[in-house]
């Protein structure tokens, strides 16, 4: 069976720039807890693979609910993990957390080695970004990582809500975070770029949260639903450390190469034409997916 990065095409992603948007369609069954659906979700992306599930790992508290939810359905996956420089140069700091979850579970991870420099100074981190229509260099670099991975790819990524200067809240989707779903397009990935919305029903249930509830209700301080998502991660038989999110790039862009690679003026280009933003009022965004009129 056929993979597609979303399921059912519940999220449909058009157009670049200020005509970047995203068609929503209604679900098509009962919703249950955020962590049902994600699990519901694991179980088809198992059952529609035709060969080995890597899921991506590179130490975010994303990744961490997202093996933990297949670790817990006992669905058989290997863990994948990005290497800039060998054994880890360039983004030790954040893999580690990786590292060590496949020590406490038993899983021997893939390491897969990207040469930063080499992937700058021959022109394939801006290929990528031009092919994927991606604004970030630093997910351009992941992309060179996952075509050398051999298998099904799962990637992590959560629905994310954002609070706006005027106080209303909205569902919020980002084109430099679809550019991934553009690579696995383009490439022919089997996979889902986008683990946490890959269908309808998985967007609804995080929607419903009664912690994203007391959210859009003004009953915390915060401006986003980052702050809180470790929290409804931590709703399960685990617990996630706090941990500050990392790139892998933190290291590279101190060190004098960096400068001398030019890479934030060589991305210029693609920053003016594709990094759109869509943003859906919360109480729209629940109806549309309720199809509700």
């Amino acid at each position: 069976m056929e993979i597609g990065v979303v399921h059912d095409d519940c999220l449909v992603f058009s157009g670049n720039g200020n005509e970047f948007t995203v068609d929503i369609k209604p679900v098509k069954n009962r919703v249950g807890s955020f962590y049902e659906e994600a699990t519901t979700s694991a179980h088809i992306l198992y059952e529609k693979s035709n060969n080995d599930l890597h899921l991506m790992f590179g130490g975010g508290n994303d990744g961490e609910y997202m093996v933990n939810v297949f670790r817990e359905a006992e669905i058989p996956f290997k863990v994948a993990i990005i290497s800039y420089g060998k054994d880890f140069k360039y983004n030790k700091h954040d893999t580690r957390y990786a590292l060590n979850w496949c020590n406490k579970y038993n899983y021997d991870p893939v390491v897969i080695d990207i040469d930063l420099e080499d992937l700058i100074r021959s022109g394939k981190l801006y290929d990528n970004a031009e092919e994927s229509k991606c604004c970030s260099y630093q997910m351009c670099s992941l992309m060179e990582g996952l075509i050398k991975v051999d298998g099904t790819l799962v990637m992590a990524s959560e629905p994310q809500l954002i609070k706006t200067e005027e106080g209303t809240w909205c569902w919020e989707e980002m084109e430099r975070i679809n550019s991934y779903s553009n690579w696995f397009e383009s490439r022919k990935i089997p996979g889902t770029s986008d683990f946490g919305s890959y269908t309808g029903e998985q967007v609804l249930a995080f929607l419903e949260e009664p912690i994203i509830k007391k959210l859009v209700n003004n009953e915390f301080s915060h401006r986003s639903s980052i702050p809180i998502k470790r929290t409804l991660y931590n709703q399960n038989s685990w617990t996630q450390d706090k941990r500050s999110k990392y790139t892998g790039w933190e290291l590279f862009e101190r060190t004098d190469l960096f400068t001398e690679l030019n890479v934030l003026a060589n991305m210029r280009y693609f920053t003016e034409r594709y990094n759109g933003s869509f943003y859906l009022d919360y109480d729209e965004t629940v109806k549309r997916l309720r199809g509700v009129a």
